[in-house]
């Protein structure tokens, strides 16, 4: 078992390219249950900004909640994160260690949201 998520190990790393892409496992699942709960989190980090009077930034992510409210909201944060495990899926069945470094970078990418919301709802509270 790895100790964190950079050194999980990926099932079937050695024979890449053989066989279905349905029958193999995914390449990164640690970090994609980071972006899971970083996305999550995001959410509702979102709807508290949202419930102390403030507004979301994003100008699609804004969209998508002025047409469909926060169910619309979480339906946008899975769409974006199955595109990027397909992203990830891809460059890391070519490439491991690119594809490594790009889950990676967007997990990272994935705290900034919820960073900041946290700071907001924070700030609102002192």
């Amino acid at each position: 078992m790895a100790d964190s998520f950079a050194d999980a190990e990926v099932p079937g790393e050695e024979g890449a390219g053989q066989g279905s892409w349905w029958d193999a496992p995914v390449v990164y699942p640690g970090l994609y249950g980071w972006l899971l709960l970083l996305s999550v989190l995001d959410v509702l980090m979102t709807y508290g900004v949202l419930r102390l009077g403030g507004s979301e930034s994003n100008p699609l992510a804004a969209w998508v909640l002025r047409r469909a409210d926060i169910a619309g909201m979480v339906v946008y944060k899975f769409v974006i994160i199955a595109g990027v495990v397909v992203l990830c899926e891809v460059v890391g069945r070519r490439a491991f260690g690119t594809g490594r470094k790009l889950a990676v970078a967007l997990v990272l990418l994935a705290t900034v949201p919820v960073v900041w919301g946290g700071l907001l709802i924070l700030r609102h509270q002192m």
